[in-house]
C-alpha cells in the first residue's frame, strides 16, 4: 500500500463538473491543518517535562485527519506514536519525525497524482 489508500480515491470520486478543485482543496486544508498540529507537536516535544496527555490530543487529531484523506501512512505514523505517548516515552518521540516524513509524502505524492 502506498502513501494514500482508497479512502483518497473515494475523495476523488466526489470531485466534479461543479468543483474541480475539490480534491486539491481538502489536500491543501490537510496540508495546513498539519503543518500546525506538527509545529505545536515540536514545541511540547522540545519542552523539558512533556506534557503527552497534549500531545495525544494533538496526534488523534492528525489520526482523524489523515484517515479522512486516504493518507494511510501517516495513520499508521500516528498509531505508533500514540503509543509512546501513552507510554510517556520520551525515547520515542524519534517516531514523531516519522509522522512529519508522511505528512510530507502526502503532499508530495497528492501534488504528482491525479488531482484533476
Amino acid at each position: 500500500m502506498g502513501c494514500l489508500d482508497e479512502q483518497f480515491h473515494q475523495l476523488q470520486l466526489l470531485q466534479d463538473e461543479s468543483n474541480p478543485g475539490f480534491v486539491a482543496e481538502v489536500i491543501s486544508l490537510f496540508c495546513d491543518d498539519s503543518e500546525k498540529i506538527l509545529t505545536e507537536l515540536t514545541r511540547i516535544l522540545a519542552q523539558d517535562v512533556v506534557e503527552f496527555n497534549n500531545i495525544t490530543a494533538f496526534v488523534h487529531q492528525l489520526k482523524g485527519s489523515s484517515s479522512s484523506i486516504g493518507a494511510h501512512k501517516v495513520k499508521l505514523a500516528c498509531n505508533k506514536f500514540r503509543t509512546c505517548c501513552e507510554n510517556t516515552n520520551k525515547e520515542g518521540v524519534p517516531k514523531f519525525r516519522v509522522i512529519d516524513v508522511a505528512v510530507k509524502d502526502v503532499f508530495s505524492n497528492s501534488n504528482n497524482s491525479t488531482l484533476h
